[in-house]
């Protein structure tokens, strides 16, 4: 079974290609590669998309732009027309208005109760805010086009030298997301005071303990001052010196 370059021999994609034919499944996938390792310089196409032959027309599948990352992520559109019944709901005849009336009693509500005093106040409530995007900085924009023209130049002629540049600026794209991360919750940290309300402190706290957890599991081994151990040997001295303490037999008298 092949895609484009990437081309699977084995024996699930034998499996899969029997599957196809059997059941008169089509595949969404047009070639383009959804993973790629630059440190061993290989692409592949691990992510497979089966359909029925009935709704192929109305299916469209690409591979987007990946950030730092080896696996690429895809979009897959479904376009259907659904008929649905509209209930006919009533509706003012303005044709039969009395507009020079509402001219009036409108002009003299409005003298009355200006609308500038509260007009921002009531926009900042109403107006729905959207978050701020780390992709949407100007930073992590530019460093999006380098790594995109990086690759095309790779994908027509392959040398490490490219391959490399690719690697260093992934990682500056996720340093990136990290600082920019960083700055949000020290910006949002800032406005708070003793003022601010238990329920947003505690939505804070949830968000931080979601995003940033404070401890993290290991499985090294780590010396008595709990600094870790840098090595195979070092790791196995330690392990007998707990041991051996565990296994000392405890003659003192406990009262």
């Amino acid at each position: 079974m092949q895609f484009g370059k990437c081309t699977i021999t084995n024996t699930r994609g034998q499996e899969l290609e029997d599957l196809a034919n059997d059941k008169g499944f089509l595949f969404l996938n047009y070639g383009t590669h959804t993973y790629r390792t630059l440190s061993y310089n290989t692409i592949d196409a691990l992510d497979l998309t089966l359909i029925s032959p009935d709704i192929f027309p109305y299916i469209s599948w690409r591979v987007l732009d990946h950030i730092g990352s080896d696996q690429s992520p895809i979009l897959s559109e479904i376009d259907f027309k659904i008929r649905t019944l509209r209930s006919s709901n009533l509706s003012w005849n303005f044709d039969k208005a009395n507009w020079n009336t509402f001219k009036y009693i409108l002009t003299e509500r409005l003298s009355h109760n200006p609308l500038t005093d509260d007009l921002e106040g009531k926009c900042k409530k109403r107006v729905k805010k959207f978050a701020n995007c780390p992709h949407n900085s100007e930073a992590v924009q530019k460093l999006l086009a380098d790594r995109d023209q990086l690759l095309r130049n790779y994908a027509q002629r392959t040398d490490d030298k490219t391959r490399i540049k690719i690697i260093k600026i992934n990682a500056d794209i996720r340093r990136s997301y990290i600082d920019i991360t960083r700055i949000r919750w020290e910006q949002l940290c800032s406005k708070l005071d003793y003022k601010t309300s238990n329920s947003r402190l505690w939505k804070l706290a949830k968000s931080l303990d979601r995003m940033q957890p404070q401890e993290e599991n290991l499985n090294s081994i780590t010396k008595s001052n709990a600094s870790p151990t840098i090595d195979g040997q070092e790791a196995a001295e330690e392990l007998g010196k707990f041991y051996s303490k565990e296994s000392r037999p405890d003659f003192q008298q406990r009262g």
